[in-house]
């Protein structure tokens, strides 16, 4: 149950009157007809009673002065119930005042102890970038890289696989135009032979683009092998397309797929390298365009340096992690913040009413008062009436004509007035618990929003750990909690 539930569960006040209530109405018509007055009246004068000679009050008129006083005896505990209402809701300023202190220790702990917490996960996110960075940093060095990570090749690479589809169906589509004019079975043998030999060239092409960014690495031997491949790939793919130019030309000669093979074999051992036809050297110098034209797109598509962009991309991927999670902890944290905020401010508003409110009725106490002593008027003039309205009667219908002693004893009940109490106290005691609210419910703010803050402006920007950020520079966190004064 959070705060504000607390203090609403203390400040309900069952059978609470508020002060414009009225006491007990006295109708006298309805009391004369309820005690049947005028009927006893009668009733009892016919029969001479009671004696003339009786000096002790008549038992109807003892009903009628009954009746009024348990009227009265109901509007003075009324007023009673309605000034206990009013001192019970300013003592209980003090039970609500404690609450609020309660529940602010306890939300400034629970706040703290989140963010404690927060920061204990993100600190695992900051070391997995101080790491990445460290390792960037020397792998730097041993490699003596100078220069940042080409991150835009890194966007070319999604591009290359479109580039190598393309020239994949470039090159089939070449070959099996080519190759449909001496083949058997027309087009679709044409794009067979095409296929295999696209796939070939392609994929060579790009194993070879990949590869040969060695020749940039600080190592000899490495370095070597990386112009080994290029030459390798050089002679290998005019080998490859002056090939495929010769099976062509051997198909075209045999017209069989099996016999253009035998033909291939044999001008190779005999070394008749000239192709015959015109288009089979078109088709050679195309795929060796196309070779190049791959392997030159599949360089540029990765950093020049082997393993440079795995390294960088680490660091790119650990910033991002760190960067979502710490905006996932400060939103958690803001939101819990306004939580509490907002939670202080409902209660302080609402114990503020409920004082203010109680404060108001007994500085009214006066007017109440007053009412109570109007309301104890009016029971003495109206028992006055209804005792005359016995008597009369009484005496109008009776048979000896004689007034009863008893009669002529004034019969009521006794005046009585209340004082109007000292309420000062009690009102100084509700401004006071009033302001010790606010201010317990404003530091309770204050500390909560030194947390968030503190927490916000603890952890470094991307930005910062970019910029050559140190790890030193991550000051302790409890040092920094114990800066801002929050009493926990």
């Amino acid at each position: 149950m959070g705060i504000l539930s607390s203090i609403k569960s203390m400040m309900s006040d069952e059978g609470f009157t508020p002060s414009a209530s009225t006491f007990p109405e006295i109708d006298t018509n309805s009391i004369e007809r309820s005690l049947k007055i005028r009927s006893k009246a009668k009733e009892r004068g016919a029969e001479n009673k009671p004696n003339a000679e009786q000096e002790a009050s008549d038992a109807v008129e003892l009903e009628i002065v009954e009746r009024m006083r348990f009227l009265r005896n109901q509007g003075t505990e009324f007023y009673e119930n309605m000034l206990s209402a009013y001192k019970a809701r300013i003592n209980r300023a003090e039970s609500i005042s404690q609450e609020i202190k309660t529940g602010a220790l306890s939300a400034r702990g629970d706040f703290l102890s989140s963010a404690t917490n927060n920061r204990a996960e993100m600190a695992y996110s900051l070391m997995g970038v101080v790491d990445a960075l460290k390792y960037l940093k020397s792998f730097r060095q041993e490699h003596k890289i100078n220069r940042p990570y080409l991150e835009e090749t890194r966007k070319s690479i999604y591009t290359l696989a479109i580039v190598v589809v393309v020239m994949l169906i470039i090159e089939v589509a070449i070959n099996a135009f080519f190759f449909a004019e001496t083949s058997p079975q027309g087009l679709l043998g044409g794009a067979f032979f095409a296929l295999i030999f696209a796939l070939a060239n392609v994929a060579i092409s790009g194993f070879v683009g990949w590869f040969s960014r060695f020749k940039n690495h600080r190592s000899f031997f490495l370095k070597l092998l990386g112009f080994s491949v290029i030459l390798i790939f050089l002679c290998s793919t005019v080998l490859l397309n002056m090939g495929i130019g010769l099976y062509r030309d051997a198909l075209e000669v045999t017209g069989d797929a099996d016999l253009a093979s035998a033909e291939w074999f044999s001008r190779i051992e005999n070394q008749e390298f000239m192709l015959q036809s015109i288009k089979s050297v078109i088709l050679a110098i195309m795929g060796v365009m196309i070779s190049l034209y791959t392997v030159t797109k599949t360089y540029g598509s990765f950093d020049p340096y082997p393993g440079y962009g795995a390294v960088a991309r680490r660091v790119e991927n650990a910033l991002q992690a760190y960067a979502d999670e710490l905006y996932e902890t400060i939103s958690d944290l803001e939101e819990k913040r306004d939580t509490f905020i907002d939670e202080f401010k409902a209660s302080c508003d609402a114990s503020g009413t409920f004082l203010s409110e109680a404060a108001d009725a007994l500085s009214g106490q006066a007017t109440l008062t007053n009412k109570l002593n109007a309301f104890y008027e009016e029971v003495t003039g109206k028992t006055a009436m209804l005792v005359q309205i016995y008597r009369d009667t009484n005496v109008e219908t009776r048979a000896d004509g004689k007034i009863p002693k008893c009669f002529q004893v004034k019969l009521g009940i006794k005046k009585q007035t209340i004082e109007k109490m000292d309420t000062s106290k009690l009102e100084r005691i509700a401004d006071e618990r009033c302001n010790e609210i606010k201010t317990i419910s404003d530091r309770a703010i204050n500390d909560i929003s030194q947390i968030y803050e503190a927490y916000i402006s603890y952890f470094p920007s991307v930005e910062a750990l970019r910029s050559d950020w140190k790890e030193a520079e991550l000051p302790s966190w409890e040092k920094t909690v114990d800066g801002l004064g929050v009493q926990v």
